[in-house]
């Protein structure tokens, strides 16, 4: 999937906001307003976020293979692996698991010998 988001909402500039309080955001899909979302703020300027990856499936957990490159779990059993933005076109891993509130596959790790 490959499209431009665009993201509006409070003005950025809001130094000595509490890092618990989050802001709203109106975020639109190739002209289209698609929903509304609360984000956390970020007040280090040194930081920025930058979603790189799109329509998951109740994610969970992401462990870092390098730089662009990482794996990420979804509560229903899915891992997918996402390289450059880009999501694996099959999934890693996709078991069955709980579906209860508290149950799923609710992380992930990696060994540092891993061969991927």
């Amino acid at each position: 999937m490959t499209g431009t988001i665009q993201i509006t909402g409070p003005n950025q500039a809001l130094k000595g906001t509490p890092p618990s309080q989050n802001k709203t955001f109106t975020v639109t899909n190739q002209g289209q307003t698609t929903s509304a979302v609360t984000v956390p703020i970020v007040n280090d300027s040194s930081l920025k976020v930058v979603p790189v990856v799109s329509n998951l499936s109740m994610p969970t957990t992401i462990a870092f293979l390098g730089l662009d490159d990482f794996l990420l779990s979804q509560k229903g059993g899915t891992v997918i692996r996402v390289t450059n933005g880009t999501i694996s076109t099959n999934p890693l891993l996709n078991i069955p698991v709980g579906t209860g509130i508290t149950q799923g596959m609710l992380g992930i790790a990696i060994s540092k010998n891993s061969q991927l």
